[in-house]
């Protein structure tokens, strides 16, 4: 079975205490995590502050990569 072993951006417990106060905060402050993916849905674009990441969607949940658009769909290739 193929997997993709991924970092995507998590809170950690500042960025936790701002979204709960509906507060902006940058992807930048967020901490990362390593996840294993199995299936991908699709991806998107996203851009915060001038910086490009990517939009993962896997079976209705979404996770955001530090890894821009284009460099994202290379690594994507590779997998599938």
């Amino acid at each position: 079975m193929r997997y993709l072993d991924l970092d995507v951006l998590v809170h950690n417990d500042s960025t936790k205490l701002m979204d709960s106060l509906d507060m902006d905060f940058d992807l930048e402050t967020c901490d990362i995590k390593t996840i294993r993916l199995y299936d991908i849905s699709f991806i998107m674009p996203y851009e915060q502050n001038g910086i490009d990441y990517t939009q993962i969607f896997v079976n209705g949940n979404s996770f955001i990569s530090p890894l821009d658009y284009n460099t994202f769909k290379k690594l994507v290739t590779v997998f599938g």
